[in-house]
């Protein structure tokens, strides 16, 4: 899983306790401070499976190598919203989910312009399938 925009990490730390000794969690953030309190919390909190990425929208990880994307309130922060998205649609599986949370629920069907399909819409969130 990729945590785009993860802040300190509300999300990726508790994704990394999910997915155990088995999986991987990416946390990609703009602010090296975030990533910064991300390894701290992680380190403290004895989690070994959390990986920082210091990005604004380009990510070092291979095609199809996820099986999920997640962006909580941060899309509405980013200039070139249609790279990201391409970007995020680069590096999932086939059939991996897009999870968007954020104001721009409306408009982010428009940004990803066929990358992927609407799931599931539950206000703010939505899930999207490559």
């Amino acid at each position: 899983m990729l945590d785009f925009g993860c802040g300190t990490g509300d999300f990726s730390i508790p994704a990394a306790k999910i997915a155990g000794k088995k999986g991987k969690i990416y946390a990609l953030d703009c602010h090296p401070r975030q990533l910064q309190v991300v390894e701290k919390r992680a380190k403290k909190a004895g989690i070994t499976n959390i990986q920082t990425i210091l990005s604004e929208n380009k990510v070092n990880l291979p095609d199809n190598s996820l099986d999920v994307v997640w962006m909580c309130d941060v899309l509405h922060e980013i200039r070139d919203k249609r790279g990201v998205l391409a970007e995020a649609n680069r590096i999932l599986n086939q059939g991996g989910s897009l999870i968007v949370y954020d104001g721009l629920k409306d408009k982010v069907l428009e940004y990803t312009d066929g990358l992927f399909k609407l799931e599931l819409q539950d206000g703010k969130l939505l899930k999207l399938v490559k």
